[in-house]
């Protein structure tokens, strides 16, 4: 983290100002020691000039810069959602799950329909609660500056059921990236992925692919199915029998495969009724299709437990 300067002061009216919309000569003063404020704003630019900030006449020992933006920024953003709110209008937003490792993305306000900055909780008070319907909290987003949650706060809200996003902020210019910032959260303590019932963690899913790509044996037109999950590619021989009905109605030719030492389904060519290895079907049809070198679709067929092992069917 570089300089963090104070970006955010009180005007004489005690309405917030960001240091770019000040105007110098203009009384000022500080968010959390109420001391008074100058504006630095040279209109220069260039490797030695700074950006427009407040300054302290007289800085106080216990009042910083990163406070400051803390305070300022979840303000902010709080006038941000409210404003949302009463026009009924969307906030998107995307991140990337720490439970499933995978892309989620929403409406941060479909549920919301209040806030409230420093609301009560009793172990703790979030820097804005947000409100469903019925008056209750369901989620929280937690400004980072210098110090997360702290662990026992966000097992409080796990076990409450009240979703925390968490808001990294690293310079103060982030005070004028609200909406970038929002839309794209450091993290998010919850998962859309049903969670397991043996264990209750949260889940994977089971993406079948279906790859319409040539038969390495006669060249002919090929299709076949496969699983990701979990980074790992699963041939016919893991599907479960609902996974099997499913590849066959994409047109997949699926046979059982004998071997020596066992019988297991594999993907088959129409033509020629060779059969396609389980340890190929990434190499040969799941790269190319990324590169759209094959047509290929996907979709989830289940959900898998990593923690305990357990599949659960698509409902």
């Amino acid at each position: 983290m570089g300089e963090i300067l104070y970006s955010v002061a009180f005007n004489e009216n005690k309405i917030l100002v960001c240091a770019n919309e000040g105007v110098k000569g203009e009384p000022y003063s500080c968010t959390t020691c109420d001391s008074k404020l100058i504006l630095r704003k040279s209109g220069n630019t260039g490797p030695r000039s700074k950006r427009p900030h407040f300054a302290h006449k007289a800085l106080n020992p216990n009042c910083t810069p990163e406070t400051a933006l803390h305070f300022g920024f979840k303000t902010l953003l709080a006038d941000l959602l409210q404003q949302k709110i009463k026009e009924s209008s969307c906030i998107s937003i995307t991140w990337k799950c720490e439970y499933c490792s995978e892309n989620h993305s929403g409406n941060l306000l479909k549920k919301v329909k209040s806030i409230s900055l420093e609301h009560n909780l009793g172990l703790c008070r979030p820097d804005i609660a947000l409100f469903d319907v019925n008056g209750n909290v369901f989620g929280v987003i937690e400004v980072v500056v210098t110090h997360k949650p702290e662990q026992n706060v966000v097992a409080h809200y796990h076990s409450h059921g009240i979703i925390c996003i968490q808001l990294t902020l690293t310079s103060d210019e982030d005070i004028y990236k609200i909406e970038e910032i929002i839309s794209q959260p450091s993290r998010v303590h919850t998962c859309f992925n049903p969670k397991c019932k043996v264990c209750h963690n949260f889940t994977k899913k089971r993406t079948m692919n279906i790859v319409a790509g040539w038969c390495w044996n006669c060249g002919d037109d090929m299709k076949i199915a496969a699983i990701q999950m979990a980074g790992s590619t699963l041939g016919p021989e893991e599907f479960t029998t609902e996974e099997v009905k499913i590849a066959r109605s994409k047109g997949v030719i699926l046979q059982p495969n004998r071997t020596k030492i066992s019988t297991h389904l594999a993907n088959y060519c129409p033509e020629c009724q060779k059969s396609t290895w389980s340890h190929y079907l990434f190499k040969d049809f799941i790269a190319p299709a990324s590169r759209n070198e094959f047509a290929s679709e996907s979709f989830t067929v289940g959900y898998f437990c990593k923690h305990c092992r357990e599949n659960l069917e698509l409902n």
